[in-house]
């Protein structure tokens, strides 16, 4: 595993997003998207990269994909006959794709690392990721859940386990099923800590006003929560419902700009109806604010 920096927007090799959708890095073109300043938009910018490699004879080589070799699709062939392989039709080889980590944002030249290390449950692993971010001058911190061969599982596993306590010592699973024991479905393991596996606590500790809402949620039971600050006023949703508005003063960090733009964070309850954790900060957003943007108490 290789994580690293794209290259300068400027530079000659880089690449830049189309107007009628991919990239390209070829500069006799005219049909890239431009910023509000007339300059081409990069495909990716102050971000971390990561590649899976093997270590051959000393050097670092991109690790092949077998995949079929008309449709070059992992899992859909072209035709009943298509056939897997390490290359395609022309001779060309299938190299594993670059993963953008696109939850680290702002992240200043150089100032970044990455650990892997255990957990409590065996054969799970997390990421543990610290990065500079170049806008607010703090360290931003993740932890995320070491996926499939090797990548991020931004979602995290769901254990489960007996739906009866007197089993519930001999029954851990994965995934959902039957309880070995009981015949019964198998429930998701709840948090004794009051915390999600995953995540990022909503909290109004710190923040300048805090929103109060009534609703309450069920114990270890998935509820999607939400909320939108439009620099005035805060609104708060759960499962998609309103749950509450006010007016709440905002406190802007130093350097930070007054707007964000991006999808809302999707939220998990963890054990208790005043707990509320994140799974995951939502991707797609333009900045990551350094400040509470949520509020949510029960």
């Amino acid at each position: 595993m290789v994580l690293r920096q794209p290259i300068s927007a400027g530079d000659a090799g880089a690449v830049h997003k189309l107007t009628g959708g991919g990239s390209s890095g070829d500069a006799s073109r005219s049909d890239y998207v431009l910023d509000s300043g007339g300059a081409k938009v990069p495909l990716v910018r102050d971000t971390l990269l990561c590649d899976r490699c093997v270590l051959v004879d000393g050097r670092l080589k991109p690790v092949l994909e077998a995949r079929f070799e008309r449709s070059r699709h992992s899992t859909r062939p072209e035709s009943a006959k298509g056939s897997l392989g390490t290359e395609d039709m022309e001779g060309r080889p299938f190299h594993g794709p670059t993963q953008e980590l696109s939850f680290v944002r702002n992240l200043t030249p150089g100032r970044f690392s990455a650990v892997l290390v255990p957990t409590g449950v065996a054969n799970v692993q997390r990421w543990q990721l610290f990065a500079c971010n170049d806008t607010t001058g703090r360290v931003d911190g993740f932890s995320v859940e070491q996926g499939a061969q090797g990548l991020f599982n931004t979602q995290g596993i769901r254990f489960h386990t007996s739906p009866d306590p007197a089993f519930q010592d001999a029954v851990f699973e994965r995934s959902s099923g039957t309880c070995p024991f009981t015949g019964r479905d198998l429930v998701p393991v709840a948090s004794g800590g009051g915390h999600g596996e995953t995540a990022l606590r909503l909290t109004h500790e710190g923040a300048p006003a805090a929103l109060v809402v009534a609703d309450t949620l069920a114990v270890a039971v998935y509820a999607h929560v939400s909320a939108t600050f439009d620099g005035t006023t805060a609104k708060l949703y759960v499962n998609g419902r309103a749950a509450g508005s006010g007016r709440c003063r905002s406190r802007r960090a130093p350097g930070v700009p007054s707007c964000w733009a991006g999808r809302t964070r999707a939220a998990r309850c963890a054990t208790s109806p005043t707990t509320w954790t994140s799974c995951e900060e939502g991707t797609g957003c333009a900045r990551r604010p350094s400040w509470p943007r949520t509020w949510a108490t029960g």
